[in-house]
């Protein structure tokens, strides 16, 4: 074993050390799927509301919502059939 430089100073083997980073990596993965889909949860909520407005072209709601047009007019198609 020998001492890695880290903070608590812990011996680990190199074994160890792979594994550790394995799991980081695996964390991270997680928490980027995570935010990733909040993010993308937060834009269809932004361009529901805002085609609900009628106020808007899809044009712009596409360019505030970071999505694309085709986008746009899928959910206006889902949105309006429902009702």
């Amino acid at each position: 074993m020998r001492n890695l430089d880290n903070p608590g100073h812990i011996a680990m083997t190199h074994d160890m050390e792979e594994e550790v980073s394995e799991l980081c990596n695996l964390g991270q993965g997680i928490y980027d799927k995570g935010y990733g889909n909040a993010l993308s949860a937060n834009k269809k909520d932004t361009v529901c509301r805002m085609l609900k407005k009628e106020r808007y072209d899809y044009g712009e709601i596409a360019e505030i919502a970071d999505v694309t047009i085709e986008y746009v007019e899928d959910m206006a198609k889902e949105i309006f059939a429902l009702v």
